[in-house]
């Protein structure tokens, strides 16, 4: 399990460091990768602009997308519609989406928009340079925000709420 946390880690890394055009390397890297993952028995692995791992159960995370998540999970999620994705993580049970560029008045609106939708068990916090928010809503879907002011990052995570 560890080596398959590995490689997941280290593909997500390939992917966030590789620009538009496909090198050699990177498909060496790619085909050494996949190769490795379906070998071990432990799922599946596509790599492309998306890393995706299939488990045996037939759930699929995804790693690297570039874009908002289409999981039934972030269906009750507010999409920010400023700044830029720059990654995210996705499945049926947790997604997380990184951000960069959000401007500090368009993060409180989302902020506002959030609060909303999640209010539920709340809180909030602001310390120096970082605003975190954390709600649920009524469909037992949890949501944390944190909110870097000096980097103008933003860091989405939604999961199901446990009990």
């Amino acid at each position: 399990m560890k080596r398959i946390v590995l490689i997941v880690v280290f593909a997500a890394l390939l992917i966030f460091l590789a620009g538009c055009k496909k090198n050699v390397e990177e498909e060496v890297s790619e085909s050494i990768a996949e190769s490795f993952m379906e070998d071990s028995g432990n799922g599946d692995m596509d790599m492309g602009g998306t890393v995706v791992v299939k488990n045996e159960d037939g759930s699929e995370v995804s790693y690297g997308s570039t874009q908002w998540p289409t999981s039934d999970l972030v269906k009750d999620v507010p999409v920010c519609k400023s700044g830029l994705i720059t990654g995210t993580v996705d499945s049926e049970e947790y997604s997380t989406i990184y951000m960069e560029e959000v401007k500090e008045k368009d993060a409180l609106e989302y902020l506002r928009e959030l609060k909303q939708k999640f209010s539920h068990n709340s809180y909030e916090v602001e310390a120096d340079d970082i605003i975190s928010y954390g709600g649920e809503n009524s469909n037992g879907i949890a949501v944390v925000i944190y909110y870097d002011i000096s980097s103008e990052s933003i860091s989405i995570s939604v999961s199901k709420v446990t009990e």
